[in-house]
């Protein structure tokens, strides 16, 4: 994961959103910065291989409003309207506004 910081820059401004054991959610804007990168070993940043980073949403797909209030507890609205709420412990529950 540090690569992956490394490589977007963080280490001199704020890109990270929020990181988890195996995910990190950064600003759109710094997503193309992944693509065709490598990381100090010389593998893809970006690829479906075990280890490398991908875009859970799908292609052209990306959060436009991100919420966290603490771990394991985040909203995200996707640009496709698609809202996802995220709260551990709270599997096949359905929260309605």
């Amino acid at each position: 994961m540090n690569d992956l910081i490394y490589q977007l820059g963080g280490h001199k401004e704020e890109i990270v959103m929020y990181t988890d054991t195996d995910s990190v959610y950064i600003k759109n804007k710094y997503f193309k910065r992944l693509d065709g990168g490598l990381d100090s070993k010389g593998n893809k940043l970006m690829s479906n291989e075990l280890g490398a980073f991908k875009n859970d949403y799908g292609e052209g797909k990306y959060i436009e409003n991100f919420i966290s209030l603490g771990p394991k507890i985040k909203y995200s609205m996707l640009n496709s309207g698609k809202e996802i709420f995220t709260w551990k412990g709270m599997c096949g529950r359905k929260l309605t506004k």
